[in-house]
Parts: structure tokens; C-alpha cells; sequence
């Protein structure tokens, strides 16, 4: 078995009042998204092992991290979370992400900082 790589962020997306037309004015709205992955070795051309992501799942909601969670535990299960034998949470330094991590994974991932985001926040 591989490792699990699961990561979580929000982004921003423009929204048109108008379905299938450029007409209107653009809304912003946040998403909550996130990408499972299995990490796995490939050997290039060369001969040289590098980790490469597999099997990526992504989960998204226009919504809260509240209406995330069900849908990234339920795909977690799917990718195989209780049978996988290093987990690994990366996510920046938002508090409802890391609250996430604690109420889903954090009895089985180890939870990393995304350091560039977390700068971002300062």
C-alpha cells in the first residue's frame, strides 16, 4: 500500500448571474475544495525514482467547511483511510481547516502546515 496524501483549501470562483452567457455581473464566491491522493514512485527515463500522485480524488462544495466534511470523510473511506499506511493532512493555516483535521483525521494523519499559505495569513 501506498501513502495518503489528503489536502484542503478554499478558493475563490467567479460566478455569472446568467447560465452559459458572459452577460452580467461576475459574483465571487468561496469553495471549499480538497484533493485525495495516493503517492507513489515512477523512475524516469533517466533512472531517477520521483514521487508522483495517483488515484487523485477531488471533493468539492459551495458551501461551509461544515458541508465539506461528510463528502471528504466519505471519499477518505473510499481511498482507503483506514487500510493506508501513512496519512498526511497539509493544509494552510486557516482555523475551521485545521478543526476540520482535528475532527476527522488528526487520530490518523499527521497534519502538515503548508507554509506558503500560512505566510500568506500573516
Amino acid at each position: 500500500m501506498v501513502p495518503l496524501l489528503i489536502a484542503a483549501d478554499g478558493v475563490t470562483v467567479p460566478f455569472r448571474p446568467q447560465p452559459k452567457t458572459a452577460k452580467g455581473k461576475i459574483v465571487w464566491r468561496e469553495v471549499k475544495v480538497a484533493l485525495l491522493a495516493r503517492l507513489g514512485k515512477h523512475q524516469t527515463q533517466a533512472g531517477k525514482n520521483v514521487t508522483q500522485l495517483h488515484q487523485r480524488r477531488f471533493v468539492a462544495v459551495l458551501g461551509s467547511i461544515d458541508d465539506l466534511k461528510p463528502r471528504l470523510q466519505l471519499e477518505a473511506m473510499r481511498q482507503g483511510l483506514k487500510t493506508a499506511p501513512q496519512i498526511a493532512w497539509i493544509s494552510d493555516g486557516a482555523r475551521g481547516f485545521w478543526r476540520l483535521y482535528q475532527e476527522c483525521f488528526a487520530h490518523c494523519a499527521i497534519g502538515i502546515l503548508d507554509f506558503y499559505h500560512a505566510a500568506q495569513h500573516l
